[in-house]
């Protein structure tokens, strides 16, 4: 397994903003690696909350929602864009692909 470091400040910063939200985390950012033989170094650095099946979410509800749903192996897709004339000015957190409305 790699390792990368994350100043403790800026590990800091990202777990405030998810407001104590625990993982699983999807983890992006900027690396650096000083030299050949140091650790690499995250610049900047984002956690993104995801379901145990991988869906991003953005509440400890939406987690045991989707990560019920992954358990009974139900297709949802999360909407990629923010309006459709068929959600009548709703945007839904997610979209079940596997039946027919």
């Amino acid at each position: 397994m790699r390792k990368l470091r994350v100043r403790k400040e800026i590990l800091d910063k990202e777990m405030e903003a998810r407001r104590g939200l625990e993982g699983p985390y999807f983890v992006g950012g900027f690396v650096t690696k000083p030299s050949s033989q140091e650790i690499p170094v995250f610049q900047s650095f984002a956690l993104l909350p995801i379901s145990d099946y991988g869906a991003p979410i953005q509440s400890s509800y939406e987690r045991r929602l989707y990560n019920e749903l992954g358990k009974q192996k139900r297709l949802v897709q999360r909407p990629t864009t923010s309006y459709d004339v068929n959600w009548n000015g709703f945007i839904p957190d997610g979209i079940f692909i596997d039946t027919e409305p």
